[in-house]
C-alpha cells in the first residue's frame, strides 16, 4: 500500500482515531508537562471479549494508543491462553470459532486471554491485558497511566459513552486513603468541527487530520511508515507466545505468524 500510493502521488493514512481528539491530545501534554511527574506506565484492558478476537477488531488501536503515550514502542512480550491452557497450533481456529458474540470476520486468531507487556520508547511501559467480562459498565476501554506523581485515566462514561479525563495527584490507589480523583474538563469548543460537537473516539478525527495534510501538502500523521507499528505489534504478540522471548520492533519476517505455524505444522 505505501508503495502504491508513493508511485501514485497521493497520501495513504490510517484511521486509529484516539489518538487525535481533543481528550487524548489535552492527555498527552499534561503526561508531557509532568501533570503525574515520570510516566511509568499506561494500562488498557480492552472490551471483554475472547482475546484472539478483540486482539485482531482492536488491537492496533490499542496499540497505537500505546505508541502515543510513550513515544514509539521498541519490544513486545506476551503470554495467551485458551481454555485455561498456554495456545498452542492446535488452538489456532477462526474468529467466528472462537467469539460467539460478535460475527465479524476476523480471520484466523488464537486464545481467550492475553496478557501483553510493551516496551517503550521513552523507557516507561504498557500493560496491555485481554480477556472476556460481561459489559455491566459499557465498553470501558481507554488508558489509565500511572506516574511517580499521579495518575491520569481516559474512559467513556458508561451512560453516555463520551471520554472523560479524571486525574489523581497521587501514584498508589489504596481503597479508601487515595486522594479523591478530579475531573478534567476542556471547553466545549475544543469538540467543534464545523459547528457540530464531537466529543468521543469518532473516525472524524483522524479525517481531519487527513484533511489538514492535504492542504498543508505535508504527510498525515499516521501515514503508511508510522502506522506500521500498531500493525507490527499485532504479530509481534503471537510470535512473542509462540518463541517465548521478547520480540524487538521492527519485524524482521513480514508474514502472518499464525499462517505460518499452520504451515510448519503441516
Amino acid at each position: 500500500m505505501r508503495t502504491a500510493c508513493r508511485e501514485a502521488g497521493v497520501h495513504l493514512a490510517v484511521s486509529h482515531q484516539f489518538r487525535f481528539t481533543p481528550l487524548f491530545r489535552h492527555a498527552k501534554s499534561l503526561v508531557d508537562a509532568g501533570k503525574i511527574g515520570e510516566l511509568r506506565s499506561i494500562r488498557e484492558v480492552g472490551k471483554g471479549r475472547e482475546a484472539g478476537f478483540e486482539l485482531m477488531e482492536m488491537g492496533v488501536h490499542y496499540f497505537d494508543e500505546m505508541d502515543f503515550f510513550l513515544d514509539g514502542i521498541s519490544w513486545i512480550q506476551a503470554h495467551i491462553t485458551y481454555q485455561g491452557h498456554d495456545v498452542t497450533e492446535a488452538d489456532i481456529m477462526h474468529s467466528s470459532e472462537l467469539c460467539k458474540t460478535d460475527r465479524r470476520d476476523n480471520g484466523i486468531v488464537a486464545g481467550d486471554t492475553m496478557l501483553v507487556h510493551i516496551g517503550g520508547g521513552n523507557s516507561a511501559y504498557g500493560i496491555m491485558e485481554l480477556y472476556c467480562r460481561e459489559p455491566r459498565h459499557g465498553w470501558m476501554m481507554g488508558p489509565h497511566l500511572l506516574g511517580s506523581e499521579g495518575q491520569l485515566m481516559v474512559k467513556p462514561h458508561p451512560d453516555t459513552g463520551i471520554d472523560e479525563m479524571w486525574y489523581c495527584p497521587f501514584d498508589v490507589s489504596f481503597a479508601a486513603h487515595t486522594p479523591a480523583w478530579e475531573q478534567i474538563e476542556l471547553d466545549p469548543s475544543a469538540f467543534l468541527i464545523s459547528g457540530k460537537s464531537w466529543q468521543s473516539r469518532h473516525t472524524i478525527w483522524s479525517a481531519k487530520n487527513m484533511r489538514d495534510a492535504i492542504l498543508n501538502e505535508n504527510q498525515p500523521e499516521l501515514g503508511g511508515c508510522n502506522a506500521l507499528t500498531s500493525l507490527e505489534c499485532v504479530s509481534a504478540t503471537y510470535v512473542s507466545h509462540f518463541s517465548g522471548k521478547k520480540v524487538q520492533l521492527p519485524l524482521e519476517e513480514r508474514s502472518h505468524p499464525l499462517v505460518t505455524r499452520l504451515e510448519e505444522k503441516k
